[in-house]
């Protein structure tokens, strides 16, 4: 299957990588470009030196060196017979071609090992005359450059394509469906398929779609999602979650769920012409269990973006400068995919080492300062929910304005929330119990968080079904009896741990808005609420409280 994108995606990203042609103009003698896209980058090239009347040669391990020839040649490439560095490097300066030559190295990081190759690069960087122009491009995943050449070396990333230029590619897949008759995503599927191959490389973006057409002759989402996410678990420092809920399906978040609403206009593309930057994020701090973790998956799902997780124990690493390198690979991974959003799990097990609880060195430390840096800094529509149990061991550092939107409040439910989390949990298990006895429920379960209160609701269905076995009968019903007995064997974390609730409830009476109403109510009576309080201000106040 052959595509018009084949022949469009390399003038899409035409002049998007402006570093390169600015080195090339400046006639830098040694230039390292870091990619996974080798025909991508030579496909640029090209029609750079097109541009400048330059000449291409490129080495590799496999071939040797090649020359790229004119394209109304008719033959693309000519081999020169040289298999080695230094007699390539011989060639391209013996080369009688007028104007501009670039020598294209790829596999450098194989090569740099090599005293001879190394020797020689060196002796051509030093020796170098930007008259007769011949530059060394190195093409490598890696942006590693030994010490004895680093200071003589541009180093570059060839970006991986935009969006703009993956909706090329997109559109031309969708041309080819309607060519063969073929059913054609609606616009949010077509949005949603736009939104999975974004962050892939173009050969990566084309695989997977062809694929699911051939499978399942047509554009299949989920398909491509889960492509998506081995792709990214290839970095073994991310995952994408693929199973989100609907938010309608989390009890006890109305305060939020406004406050959500208004954040995510602020990530349409079309609010960059108005603002300068997007949401930034939100700390979700609270009681174990109570759906922290659920809110993330929600928010994707409404808003209809990936949700990548960042584990940090990936990040962590033994060997020198690999954990710093490892979270700007991740944080890099999540702008290439965005808009998205970043979960960062359990935040205050990452953060310990910030308060000089971590005995590595400082590899802590500088990972942190790489991540805080970037909370900060960061242009991309990457929307971080950062989840934690506690931030009593995370400096202030991290929750100071500028790297979060705001710092959000998850307690155990109170009554009504607890019904209509009853209700939920009850509906996803395909059972039914009579009103009054969900109200009953709702207050049995006092203290119970919702993780706590979807075990009692499976454990109660289990014990129906094991009654109407041991009954005999073919009808199995729930019944508050169950839900009683049930609850009764539990003791709730909020019982184990009261000091841990009350130490929450006094950090967000002071630092954090309530996902809750009813919370905000038990917080800030009506007469505290009179005499104002120390809630910080956030992006999206509008009339979240009044």
């Amino acid at each position: 299957m052959t595509t018009q994108a084949e022949n469009q995606n390399f003038k899409s990203t035409h002049r998007q990588h402006e570093d390169l042609v600015a080195y090339l103009a400046a006639r830098r003698s040694a230039i390292l470009v870091q990619t996974y896209e080798e025909n991508r980058f030579l496909q640029e090239l090209e029609l750079i030196s097109a541009e400048r009347g330059a000449s291409i040669y490129f080495f590799s391990l496999a071939k040797g060196l090649y020359k790229v020839n004119d394209v109304d040649s008719d033959e693309r490439y000519t081999s020169m017979d040289v298999y080695d560095i230094p007699t390539a490097i011989e060639t391209l300066n013996g080369s009688s071609a007028q104007g501009q030559s670039y020598l294209v190295i790829f596999d450098i990081q194989d090569l740099w090992n090599d005293p001879r190759v190394k020797r020689e690069i060196r002796d051509h960087i030093e020796h170098f005359s930007p008259v007769q122009y011949r530059p060394l491009i190195f093409v490598s995943p890696y942006a590693q450059v030994p010490m004895e050449i680093e200071k003589l070396t541009a180093i570059t990333e060839f970006q991986l394509p935009n969006r703009d230029a993956l909706k090329e590619q997109l559109d031309a897949m969708v041309q080819f469906l309607v060519q063969k008759k073929l059913p054609v995503p609606d616009d949010k599927e077509y949005e949603s398929i736009l939104n999975a191959v974004t962050g892939l490389t173009f050969a990566e973006a084309d695989n997977i779609m062809k694929k699911t057409i051939a499978k399942h002759r047509r554009l299949d989402i989920r398909e491509i999602t889960s492509e998506k996410a081995a792709a990214i678990k290839k970095s073994g420092l991310l995952q994408l979650i693929t199973n989100l809920i609907p938010l309608d399906s989390i009890g006890g978040i109305d305060n939020i769920r406004h406050w959500l609403k208004r954040a995510e206009v602020t990530m349409r593309p079309e609010a960059r012409s108005y603002i300068n930057s997007p949401a930034k994020g939100i700390v979700l701090n609270g009681f174990p269990g109570t759906g922290k973790s659920a809110l993330a998956k929600g928010i994707a799902h409404e808003w209809n973006l990936p949700l990548l997780r960042l584990s940090m124990s990936s990040i962590m690493d033994s060997l020198v400068g690999s954990s710093e390198r490892n979270i700007r690979r991740a944080l890099s991974i999540a702008e290439d995919v965005s808009p998205c959003i970043l979960w960062i799990d359990e935040m205050e097990k990452a953060f310990a080492g910030m308060n000089g609880q971590s005995s590595d060195s400082g590899t802590s430390q500088r990972v942190m300062q790489e991540l805080l840096t970037w909370l900060s800094d960061r242009e991309a529509s990457v929307f971080v929910v950062a989840t934690s149990n506690s931030l009593k061991n995370v400096s202030d550092e991290l929750t100071r304005a500028g790297r979060f939107d705001d710092l959000f409040f998850v307690s155990t439910p109170y009554e009504e929330e607890r019904y209509d989390i009853m209700k939920i949990q009850l509906n996803k298990a395909g059972v039914t119990l009579h009103d009054g006895d969900i109200r009953r429920a709702a207050q049995t379960l006092e203290g119970f968080t919702g993780a706590e209160i979807e075990q009692v609701v499976k454990e109660a269905v289990r014990e129906a079904y094991l009654d109407m076995i041991d009954k005999g009968e073919t009808s199995m019903e729930l019944k508050y009896s169950y839900v009683e007995a049930i609850a009764g064997e539990i003791t709730p974390l909020s019982r184990k741990n009261p000091h841990l609730l009350t130490e929450l409830r006094q950090w967000a009476k002071q630092s954090a808005r309530c996902v809750s109403s009813q919370e905000h109510a038990h917080l800030f009576p009506p007469k505290a609420a009179t005499q104002g309080s120390a809630k910080p201000s956030s992006l999206f106040d509008g009339d979240l409280f009044q």
